[in-house]
């Protein structure tokens, strides 16, 4: 630092100071929103998560509760257990323990069920009937419920009434239930009966504890008497039952802060409208807000050590950059020449990148111009034919910066009648007819070595063929206007890919020849005037994928007789000059892309043989045939070259990978056709001649071994074996079977399936 000078120490305190205020900003805020919220928030959800808790027992137990009155329903309503006196049928008391019985056995949550007839010395209980003064003396004994208490709330009880939980000893057995009582009636009016049913106040506190596992306060249900039913702790030092009347019976839950013998809780209080039950959960506030505090204090010493840490960062930090800045600065004085400046180091780089700016500008003057010779140049290369990928060919131009991105091509050249003019300025022409960008059909041009021909590549959306003409009329007209002299157009016709230009370059320059009918100045439009017509003379589309086939094939003795058959067409059928360079040009590319696809070497034969630029010099048949004879012998002296060394025949290719897909459901024609590289119909007839048999026939007796294979040494069943052989539909294979065997599959299997014998 001691190379700053003193503006320097200036910058680096200013940012010091600002860094330390952004670093503690927020820290600060951080700090004030988590003291003003986290505590609320973190009190809420401990009181949500209560009230929820409690929510689940209220539900539990009001269904418990809603079942316990429906059982009590169903025996005031039964017959079999109606009014009666243990003397006058004593074992109809056998029945009525037995039913009893299967009330109690179907929920463990009921501790035992006794039934009473008013008036009757005997009570009945889910395991035998007793004698009422024995129920209580020898068998269970309240606490706090005396036997005359008993006799008398079972012979005069009118409502329903809980019994809060209290002691019982039961076969010397100490415990704590609660007592539920329902007195029943066989008329529907008055009361000849009790049920009293006993609930184990462990049974709740069960379900309580779930409702408090986290935390050492205490959960209460009350009954709507407000008197304490059972509760998970028995702490007579908190009087719940005077702070639950205040609530209010309007009120469904609350979640507050109380104070129970100066001390501070969390409650959460939950009334049921089907009972009127009360659940209430308290919590030591203190406990609850335990994880608060010590939130609190890790984030003030987690505070503390990040402005500490963050001060030692960012002094580093700010000494570690600026030394750098300020080579940097020296650095770009001595680059540009820049002298002393009033500013401070960075004002300095500003000074220098403002400079290298400027270079930078006229550097890119130049690339500029350098562009459009390189868009020149691909444009020659793609009406040329360079043999290039459709994907090369839109990788290409966008590295020099065109657009060809719409789905139809087409080539329009113009020629210009001069009569003794001088040269055009081809340059400005392009600048007057090039579209692009916004425009539905774009256009780019280029002059041709004969400097009387200007050409143009449209390219167009299908839907925009009606603008595609009106542009290439309206530029004619625009470059006569231009030339002042008559303007010959000839237009290719349209193609969907790239690498279809170079014929269309070439079929544009059969339509300018054709000026010599048509008359100078028109616009000849190649398929509008038939030339296209005649190519169906030479079946050129046959040819062509004949050839690639058969060079693919390495079948040397086909190419020649192809070749052959091209020859003698040209001299026989007197094929116009312009049909042969486009027959010509068609058997160079395909010959091209089947040596690329089967991945031989194919440079030497390019080299030998003209592309579509020069196949417009040629002026006579007889130079063209020579180059369809010369295509011959190049092919061939590659065939020999490669020793036709290959491990497998084609069809025996085909023949494999019938083999390894036929039982697959989605195999077709179609889909090998793809495989393969080749029409449906040429693969299909191919295959034919090859091995004596169809495809389908193939596929379908290796279906047929394999099922009959299935079927006698498998158990699968038939539906699998479809499935196996590759029929998705289990009727068509037995159809199937059955056609071509002659027995359904069912019958084959009975016949030769060594499971059947056994």
């Amino acid at each position: 630092m001691k190379s700053f000078t003193s503006n320097s120490h200036k910058i680096f305190f200013k940012h010091l100071a600002s860094y330390m205020i952004l670093l503690m900003l927020p820290v600060i805020v951080l700090g004030g929103l988590i003291n003003l919220h986290f505590i609320n928030s973190l009190e809420n959800e401990i009181l949500t998560a209560n009230l929820n808790k409690l929510d689940q027992v209220r539900s539990i137990t009001d269904d418990k509760l809603q079942q316990l009155y429906n059982i009590s329903m169903q025996i005031s309503l039964r017959r079999d257990l109606g009014y009666f006196h243990f003397s006058d049928d004593p074992l109809n008391a056998l029945n009525a323990s037995k039913e009893l019985r299967n009330y109690l056995v179907t929920d463990r949550f009921f501790y035992e069920m006794f039934l009473y007839h008013r008036g009757d010395e005997y009570i009945y209980s889910s395991s035998s009937s007793m004698p009422l003064q024995l129920f209580e003396k020898k068998l269970y004994q309240y606490d706090s419920w005396s036997f005359e208490a008993i006799k008398n709330e079972l012979n005069t009880l009118k409502n329903p009434k809980v019994r809060a939980a209290e002691g019982l000893v039961s076969n010397q057995v100490k415990s704590r239930v609660v007592t539920f009582l329902y007195p029943l009636s066989s008329d529907g009016f008055t009361a000849d009966r009790t049920l009293m049913v006993l609930v184990s106040e462990q049974a709740l506190t069960e379900l309580l504890r779930d409702a408090n596992n986290e935390y050492t306060g205490n959960t209460y249900v009350l009954d709507k008497e407000n008197q304490v039913v059972a509760s998970l702790l028995s702490d007579p030092s908190l009087d719940i039952t005077e702070m639950v009347s205040s609530f209010g019976e309007d009120r469904y839950s609350i979640n507050d802060t109380v104070t129970l013998n100066h001390n501070a809780y969390l409650l959460s209080y939950i009334k049921s409208d089907q009972t009127n039950w009360k659940y209430i959960t308290i919590v030591p506030k203190e406990e609850a807000l335990h994880k608060i505090n010590d939130a609190r204090l890790v984030f003030l010493y987690t505070a503390v050590i990040l402005l500490l840490f963050g001060a030692c960062v960012i002094w580093a930090s700010i000494r570690l950059n600026y030394s750098p800045i300020y080579n940097l600065k020296k650095y770009s004085d001595m680059l540009w020449g820049g002298g002393e400046n009033n500013g401070n180091e960075l004002d300095a780089v500003k000074e220098a990148l403002d400079y290298l700016s400027h270079q930078n500008r006229q550097l890119n003057v130049q690339l500029l111009d350098q562009s459009v010779l390189a868009q020149d140049y691909f444009l020659f290369n793609l009406f040329k034919g360079t043999n290039m990928s459709e994907d090369q060919i839109k990788k290409q131009q966008l590295e020099v910066g065109l657009r060809l991105d719409k789905t139809s091509y087409q080539v329009a050249i113009f020629y210009f009648h001069l009569n003794g003019q001088s040269a055009l300025n081809y340059a400005k022409m392009k600048a007057l007819l090039e579209v692009r960008d916004s425009e539905p059909v774009l256009s780019y041009v280029r002059d041709d070595l004969d400097q009387q021909k200007l050409i143009m590549l449209i390219n167009f959306d299908q839907e925009d063929v009606v603008e595609a003409k009106e542009l290439l009329e309206k530029s004619k007209e625009q470059l006569q206007a231009y030339s002042n002299s008559y303007v010959t157009m000839g237009v290719s016709g349209i193609y969907i890919s790239p690498t279809a230009i170079p014929k269309s370059y070439l079929e544009a320059m059969s339509a300018i020849d054709y000026r010599l009918i048509k008359g100078i100045g028109q616009s000849i439009y190649f398929e509008e005037n038939h030339l296209s017509d005649q190519l169906l003379v030479l079946n050129s589309a046959q040819i062509v994928e004949k050839l690639g086939h058969y060079i693919k094939q390495s079948n040397q003795e086909q190419i020649e007789l192809l070749l052959n058959d091209v020859i003698n067409s040209i001299k026989n059928k007197q094929t116009t000059l312009f049909a042969v360079r486009m027959v010509c040009f068609d058997i160079i590319h395909t010959a091209v892309r089947a040596f690329d696809e089967i991945n031989r070497s194919s440079h030497s034969f390019n080299a030998a043989l003209p592309n579509a630029l020069l196949l417009k010099e040629f002026e006579t048949i007889d130079e063209l045939v020579e180059i369809v004879k010369s295509i011959s012998r190049e092919i061939s002296d590659l065939l020999d070259r490669q020793n036709q060394q290959k491990e497998e025949t084609p069809a025996e290719s085909m023949t494999a990978y019938i083999q390894e897909n036929y039982t697959n459901p989605d195999f077709s024609v179609v889909s090998m056709a793809e495989v393969f590289q080749m029409s449906q119909t040429y693969l299909s007839q191919y295959y034919k001649e090859q091995t004596g048999s169809t495809i389908l026939e193939y596929d379908t007796f290796l279906k047929m071994e394999k099922a009959k294979q299935l079927l006698s040494s498998t158990k699968l069943p038939l539906k699998d074996v479809s499935l196996e052989v590759g029929y998705y539909n289990v009727t068509s294979f037995i159809r199937r079977f059955k056609q071509v065997i002659g027995v359904t599959p069912g019958e084959y299997r009975k016949q030769n399936s060594k499971y059947m014998s056994s």
